[in-house]
């Protein structure tokens, strides 16, 4: 019998490729497949900065996060963006960046049954005119519902309100506050509702032991299925690869060797390993599986991590003239990921958000306000004109 332990799960959602039938759909699908690589080599450059721990559960979604920071790209200038797409997806043009996302979009929606829901925002500072192209950028390359806002509690209501609905109420908020400096919000959030092509029965479920790193155990349900399942092992794992319905997802689960760090061997990953070892998977006919029913939420502050992957200086100034002319200087203040999964006899129910938050340079973090209590400098103008009347300088309102 296998024994499946969720501290050891990677959810890793591999896609099988389709033969291109039209020069059409083949630049298209050259163009999502580089995309596609490139999210699932940020995934473990995020995963190997972000860590793991042997006595916490984890869970990302590369994806989401990648595709929120790819927003932001078409706002920034200059070597700012190229630091932002050198970090995110390396040799890779924006063009090619935004063709490639709309296309694996498409590609990942496209499927029969539909299990996996995509949506994308953009929250603009309603006293900022955007820059007609980068609203056409987030429209039709990502295609993002486009808002205005103020930095105030019911704006926060109604971005989480969009969160909660966008990821079928299992993520119900991503924003706790706005300062008075955020510009602009972007957001993306998915969610996943995949049936098992096998299920397992119910009545099969029963209490037994899963045997943590530490040694405890504790009694939890486990459900079994005996099936023909694709399966690998090698010196260090065994791993099966559970297939959805439509057959166009998959869960592939790897299995250490008693007494390894199942978040270690997620961290020694790589894409090519991956797929070398989705390569050498066969289905055993009536294969015994053991797998715990589970259910956690995880989340993340992103800004540490990024910051170290290379994007260090647009969280402390950068040129976001991109966005809007009356923008300029910025700096990201904060990359918040939240997840949610949840897998039964059933199937796997999933979600994410990523909210990356921009605020300006130009004002302090607190309200506003003007207190001449020093010497100040002043000028009388005709208005409509600007025609300067009086000019002068005030040192000591007293004389």
């Amino acid at each position: 019998m296998m024994l499946l332990s969720t501290a050891c799960l990677a959810l890793l959602g591999f896609r099988k490729a389709e033969a291109p039938t039209q020069k059409t759909h083949s630049k298209s699908s050259a163009s999502s497949q580089a995309v596609a690589d490139s999210i699932n080599a940020f995934a473990f450059r995020l995963l190997n900065k972000i860590g793991t721990s042997n006595n916490k559960n984890v869970l990302i979604s590369p994806y989401s996060v990648s595709t929120a920071m790819s927003m932001v790209a078409p706002g920034l200038v200059g070597k700012d963006q190229g630091s932002l797409l050198t970090s995110l997806a390396p040799g890779l043009k924006l063009g090619q960046i935004e063709d490639g996302s709309a296309a694996l979009s498409h590609s990942l929606l496209s499927v029969s049954g539909q299990p996996l829901q995509i949506a994308n925002s953009a929250w603009l500072f309603k006293k900022l005119k955007p820059n007609p192209v980068f609203a056409a950028h987030l429209q039709q390359s990502f295609q993002a519902d486009l808002h205005a806002f103020v930095p105030d509690k019911t704006s926060v209501q109604q971005m989480n309100s969009w969160v909660d609905e966008k990821t079928k109420h299992r993520i119900n908020k991503v924003i706790d506050s706005l300062c008075p400096a955020i510009r602009l919000v972007l957001i993306n959030a998915i969610a996943f509702d995949g049936k098992w092509q096998h299920q397992f029965d119910p009545k099969e479920t029963r209490k037994q032991d899963f045997h943590k790193l530490s040694g405890a155990t504790a009694s939890v349900p486990m459900m079994h299925l005996k099936a023909a399942i694709a399966y690998a092992n090698n010196a260090t794992l065994r791993a099966i690869r559970l297939e959805y319905q439509g057959g166009d997802f998959s869960m592939v689960l790897m299995l250490p060797e008693k007494g390894r760090d199942a978040g270690a061997l997620l961290r020694s990953l790589n894409p090519s390993s991956v797929s070398a070892l989705l390569g050498h998977m066969s289905s055993e006919g009536d294969l015994p599986v053991t797998v715990p029913k589970f259910k956690f939420s995880d989340q993340y502050q992103l800004e540490g991590p990024l910051s170290q992957m290379g994007m260090a200086s647009l969280f402390k100034n950068a040129d976001f003239s991109g966005i809007s002319p009356q923008f300029g200087d910025g700096a990201i203040d904060q990359v918040i990921h939240k997840t949610f999964i949840k897998v039964d006899e059933e199937g796997t129910k999933a979600a994410a958000v990523t909210g990356v938050m921009v605020r300006t340079l130009a004002i302090r973090m607190k309200a506003p306000e003007f207190v001449a209590d020093r010497p100040f400098a002043f000028l009388i103008i005709h208005n409509s004109t600007r025609t300067i009347l009086f000019a002068g300088v005030v040192n000591d309102p007293k004389m």
